[in-house]
């Protein structure tokens, strides 16, 4: 009874969102291709998916083509959930270089977060904009010299591994220093 094309379109797309959220894909797909497969539907639909945890369902619609500069908030979701091999797996196919480097920031951290610091480091030096790249370097190095388990049982833990890890090469702070030095020098690269 909506007259309007364009509002007609907008409450179908509201529809499809519900059926989504509720779990009936079939229902919100077969909805969204009656009204032409419009793009604000399909987002409408990846984000009511997001919203309900179906990773998995929100991913499939951003990585229609068409749907490709959506991609970093899918992998924004998975950072969220502590999955930072689901976010690194979509950032090749994001089409904007800058929203691909922000992903990579944000995984980067969440490798740190999670002391996966080789990972965070090799995710790091793929970043282009260089400073997104010295702020990404910071911030792993700041979690580098955190400890990841704020007991008492962890802090003597920490305590028994830091002298053990002098003596055998670098420890955590020498390692975070090490770290930021590379940042400045990519601060330093990029002002020249």
């Amino acid at each position: 009874s909506i007259e309007s094309a364009h509002e007609r379109q907008r409450a179908y797309s509201l529809i499809a969102a519900e059926y989504a959220k509720a779990g009936l894909t079939e229902e919100a797909t077969g909805l969204v291709q009656s009204i032409g497969n419009p793009e604000f539907a399909r987002l409408d639909m990846m984000r009511a998916y997001l919203e309900t945890e179906d990773y998995a369902q929100a991913q499939k619609i951003a990585l229609q083509p068409d749907m490709l500069d959506f991609l970093p908030e899918v992998g924004q979701a998975y950072l969220d959930m502590g999955e930072p091999e689901q976010a690194l797996s979509l950032i090749d196919s994001i089409p904007s270089a800058d929203s691909a480097d922000w992903l990579r920031q944000s995984t980067a951290i969440e490798f740190a977060r999670q002391n996966e610091f080789d990972q965070a480091l090799k995710l790091a030096q793929t970043v282009t904009d260089p400073e997104i790249k010295a702020d990404v370097l910071a911030a792993i190095a700041a979690n580098y010299t955190k400890s990841s388990d704020d007991s008492s049982w962890g802090r003597l833990w920490t305590r028994l591994v830091n002298p053990l890890r002098a003596w055998l090469g670098t420890s955590d702070q020498e390692r975070a220093v090490e770290i930021l030095d590379q940042a400045v020098d990519v601060m330093q690269i990029d002002t020249e």
